[in-house]
């Protein structure tokens, strides 16, 4: 594989035991941070202006999330492509915002739909002999057409919407 497709398309199935143990580490440990720095990342997200206002050193937090997202971001790359890691990050998220404001809810719906979409891309992938990282990312573009298409319908059906 050229060094171009595995940056795009990642290397999933020849994934060496070193790299699987770094990551377990570094992700657990990005995880284990944002859990300790939760609250103040939460209130800036909720709400930017006011989190200044409160005197919460909004830069300085921006620097700690961007900071243990880039370190995520770099080592997910080299084993699934920057294609999948993109589409893990955005539209799972984007499908939550669809239909909850709720934090928690959203949590469950991002994690139901990536679910869905890595077993759809997956099976796809063993079926039609496809590359792994592109057919997962195909398929979380396809859980979000069908929930912004099921968003949409349901809010047109929805009794309290003024026609």
């Amino acid at each position: 594989m050229h060094w171009r497709e595995e940056l795009l398309a990642g290397r999933l199935l020849w994934v060496e035991q070193q790299h699987i143990i770094l990551c377990l580490v570094v992700f657990t440990a990005v995880v284990f941070c944002l859990y300790i720095f939760r609250k103040p990342l939460l209130r800036i997200s909720e709400n930017y202006e006011e989190a200044i206002t409160q005197g919460l050193k909004v830069i300085w937090w921006d620097f700690v999330f961007y900071a243990l997202l880039g370190v995520a971001i770099t080592l997910s790359v080299r084993v699934t492509g920057v294609v999948t890691v993109f589409s893990f990050l955005i539209i799972p998220a984007t499908i939550s915002a669809l239909f909850t404001a709720h934090w928690g809810l959203r949590m469950i719906i991002a994690w139901a739909a990536t679910t869905v979409a890595s077993l759809g891309g997956l099976l796809f992938a063993y079926f039609f002999d496809f590359s792994i990282g592109p057919a997962v990312a195909l398929f979380l573009g396809a859980v979000l057409v069908i929930a912004a298409l099921f968003s949409k319908f349901r809010r047109i059906n929805s009794p309290s919407v003024v026609k």
